[in-house]
Order: structure tokens, then sequence, then C-alpha cells
């Protein structure tokens, strides 16, 4: 969970324990009913975004770990490939141009250079192994080709997660601030007469500038005070 929204996060869960703490006096008024009713539906809404913000992030992170040690393991049959054609080609002359390999680059283009040797070794197999490959060295390769594309797919869908998430986070962040606003003006007149709730109110609602985690605060008017009725 990133500061903002702990921050934002640790405010909302204060402000919604004041309105518990003087629920005598609030719940006699309907529209401060709702906002508190609103106020805890945003409160659930971004526990879950977060978590699900957390997929996302741990998904792309997985995955291009992944994608790392894939291109790695594909580029190295690659040049295994490529070195044993070189030595095929004294057999079979011009062989090996069918195995030329580039320097490593973009995954897209070693994927396609690793279809074009799967597709080119096809009924050569047995000079590859006379070499000492692998029996099953194409298929282990279209194995490794197949997870890789499926981790580049993985790692944008978790992009696409995280995003939409982070999206999402922000406007419901934006309907908190204004619920709070909202129940700033009701509380303001609820309680106009009595300055120890509202001393309580304005440190409740006012927001910290760090913020490690978004643990529940404690309460924040004193309960003595909380049973003081407007």
């Amino acid at each position: 969970m990133n500061q903002q929204l702990a921050r934002k996060l640790n405010v909302f869960q204060r402000v919604q324990q004041f309105c518990n703490a003087n629920t005598a006096t609030l719940n006699t008024i309907p529209f401060a009913v709702e906002l508190q009713t609103n106020l805890s539906n945003i409160i659930t809404e971004l526990r879950t975004l977060s978590q699900v913000k957390n997929t996302g992030k741990n998904t792309m992170r997985e995955n291009t770990m992944q994608k790392r040690d894939l291109r790695d393991a594909i580029y190295q049959t690659l040049a295994s490939i490529n070195q044993t054609a070189q030595l095929i080609a004294f057999d079979l002359p011009r062989f090996d141009e069918k195995f030329q390999l580039r320097r490593k680059g973009k995954i897209e283009a070693l994927l396609i250079e690793a279809k074009g040797f799967v597709q080119s070794a096809q009924g050569f197999q047995n000079e590859f192994v006379k070499y000492g490959m692998a029996v099953n060295f194409i298929e282990q390769l279209n194995t490794d080709i197949t997870t890789l594309e499926q981790s580049i797919n993985n790692q944008n869908l978790g992009r696409v997660t995280k995003t939409s998430a982070d999206k999402q986070i922000e406007e419901t962040i934006d309907r908190g601030m204004l619920t709070i606003n909202r129940l700033d003006r009701v509380i303001k007149n609820a309680f106009a007469n009595r300055e120890a709730i509202l001393s309580a109110w304005k440190i409740t609602r006012q927001m910290e500038r760090t913020t490690p985690t978004a643990t529940l605060p404690p309460p924040a008017p004193p309960q003595p005070q909380a049973s003081v009725q407007a």
C-alpha cells in the first residue's frame, strides 16, 4: 500500500471511529447516517482495490523474472543449435545458413528467431543428437517458447490490473474526501456549541504527512467526550 493511499485510508478510518463514538447524535440526522454508510463502503472498496493492485504488481514482478530466465534459456539453446549447425555444415553444405543467430535483442525478435530454428530443425533432429544434443531438444524449445509467450501475456495482464486498480483507487479516494467534506458540515452544525467535540473532530479529519501503514487508528475523540450530547 503506497503512502498516499495509507494516509487517506487512515483518515477515513479515524472519521469512521469518530462517527461511531457519536452515534447518539449523528444517527438522529438521516443524511449523516447515509454519509457514514458511504464512508464504510469506501473504506471496504479501498482495502479490496489495494489487494487487487498488489496482485497486479506481484504478477508483473513474477513474470518479469520468468521472462528474463526463459529469454536466457532460449537464447542459450539457439546458440547451441547455431554452433552445432556450423559443424553439421561440413557434411551438409550451407546447412548452418538456416540457423543464423543475432545478438540478444528484443524478446519479440527472439521468439520469431526461435520459431524459425524449430521449423528448420524439423527432419534433422538426428544430426543434432549425434553431437550430443538432447533427443527432445526441439520439444523443449517449443515448450520454452510457449511458456515465454504466456509469461508475456501474464505480465501485460498484471500491468492492466494494476493500472485499472490505480485509477479506481484515485476515484474512490475522491469520493471519500467529498463524503468527509459533507460530514464536516453536518458535524459542525450538529455540535455547534460543543467545542471539545469540535476540537476532537478537527484532529480526527486532518491529513497526516506520513503514515507507514494503514492499520486501524485509535478512536479520534476521547471516550468521555463522545458521551456528551448536543
